[in-house]
């Protein structure tokens, strides 16, 4: 399966002062999944939305769509409280921590959940989930400015121009990427090499795509890649991939997913987005 998506996103007068800031680069949206910013903080958000479909289907189904499969039917998707603490940037020559700890209550639990991990609680439309639960360590290395991190737990993969966070997202629905071909959470240990000021190298393994306690099989999974921002922040470039079985009992049937994501902030008002996704999978006779 080979999928690409080309997103333009406009930004209104007022938020073009904010853009010579840190945070208005395209890499600060997603270092913030990695360690949260400076502080610690307790805050939440809440999504509803209705998806129209002028088909009015029967079943009240949208074919073919996720978090947004309920056909004009009003949803609550997400009820989120949050708890974090950030790395501090002034401490990067000296250890430091970080975490967050996440509760989700809403629609999108369903399609969000990681298996084991309050997936069988109820089968209703609105359903509760844990989507963060991760404790990170920052260690200075001799030489290096940036340092090492160290995450470990559940936490929010970085593939794809969509997130589950839906404060990230261009639209309130998610394109076919985030659908079909990106792990949403990963379970296990994330090593993230600040390399430079704008190249970071991430290494890690997990229990595979969107699994916490309960693995269908035996063997773990692979996760990483590398993030460069260049063009004095402009450009921002995260090549991620995830490897490994994905069949139950099955600990020899690799699955690749793989993404690149390209954001161009073209002008103060006009960002760019360009997402490539390649996503294979080898699949095994159980029986032989």
């Amino acid at each position: 399966m080979l999928a690409a998506t080309l997103l333009l996103k406009t930004a209104p007068a007022d938020e073009t002062a904010a853009v010579n800031s840190t945070q208005s680069k395209p890499m600060a949206g997603m270092m913030e999944m990695m360690s949260p910013q400076p502080g610690s903080r307790f805050y939440g958000w809440i999504e509803n939305g209705i998806t129209g479909n002028f088909a009015s289907p029967v079943d009240n189904q949208n074919f073919g769509r996720l978090l947004d499969d309920r056909a004009n039917e009003p949803l609550l998707n997400q009820f989120v409280l949050t708890a974090e603490r950030g790395l501090d940037p002034r401490m990067a020559d000296r250890f430091d921590w970080a975490f967050r700890i996440q509760f989700l209550y809403g629609s999108d639990a369903r399609y969000l959940k990681s298996i084991g991990l309050l997936d069988l609680i109820t089968d209703d439309t609105v359903q509760p989930d844990i989507p963060e639960l991760w404790f990170l360590a920052h260690f200075p290395i001799s030489g290096n400015a940036g340092g090492l991190d160290l995450k470990l737990g559940e936490f929010m993969t970085c593939f794809g121009a969509d997130m589950s966070d839906p404060r990230r997202n261009v639209f309130y629905s998610r394109d076919y990427i985030f659908n079909f071909g990106c792990p949403f959470h990963g379970t296990g240990a994330l090593l993230t090499l600040h390399v430079a000021p704008d190249l970071d190298v991430y290494a890690g393994i997990d229990r595979g795509v969107n699994v916490a306690l309960e693995d269908n099989n035996d063997a773990p999974s692979f996760y990483g890649g590398a993030m460069m921002n260049c063009c004095k922040g402009k450009v921002c470039c995260a090549a991620m991939t995830h490897a490994g079985p994905e069949n139950p009992r099955d600990n020899h049937g690799y699955r690749y997913l793989s993404d690149v994501l390209t954001t161009w902030k073209v002008t103060d008002r006009i960002t760019s987005i360009t997402d490539l996704n390649y996503a294979y999978a080898i699949l095994f006779d159980l029986r032989g």
